[in-house]
């Protein structure tokens, strides 16, 4: 196998965990997203051969792994939290799932490795390796 046919096959296999914050409970994501669908357990999903991304929603006790300023910048901006956890191998349907939030929702995106960003950070970002890489806070209160 060639190493580019290796890259491939292990972004096929692996998958990336990202966090949206909003301030909005229980959003029906269907609404924005008409290809996901829910399963019997209320998470949303979308899924094909070889590219799924799932959503769920996450319990407040999750506020546990934030550090102080962390949780302090979040709430700077946002007056509630609500936390959903987003698994995907594919950047493609994570780009294609971000971009179809209006930009009226209020929401913060926490890429699990230290950043924190707004919806436009991710759209113009080209890879999952791109996304991890950004270990900074990025967002401010508007």
């Amino acid at each position: 196998m060639i190493d580019d046919e290796k890259v491939k096959l292990k972004n096929q296999i692996m998958s990336y965990e990202i966090i949206l914050i909003s301030d909005e409970e229980k959003i029906d994501f269907c609404k924005y997203y008409p290809q996901l669908r829910l399963d019997e357990e209320q998470n949303f999903y979308i899924s094909t051969r070889n590219k799924f991304l799932n959503i769920f929603a996450a319990d407040a006790k999750i506020e546990d792994f934030y550090s102080k300023e962390e949780l302090t910048a979040v709430k700077s901006i946002l007056n509630k939290t609500y936390y959903y956890l987003i698994d995907s191998n594919s950047f493609e349907l994570v780009k294609v799932f971000f971009g179809s939030i209006p930009e009226n929702l209020n929401f913060i995106i926490d890429n699990d490795h230290g950043g924190l960003m707004r919806r436009e950070r991710i759209l113009k970002l080209k890879s999952f390796h791109e996304f991890i890489a950004i270990e900074e806070n990025e967002i401010s209160a508007s």
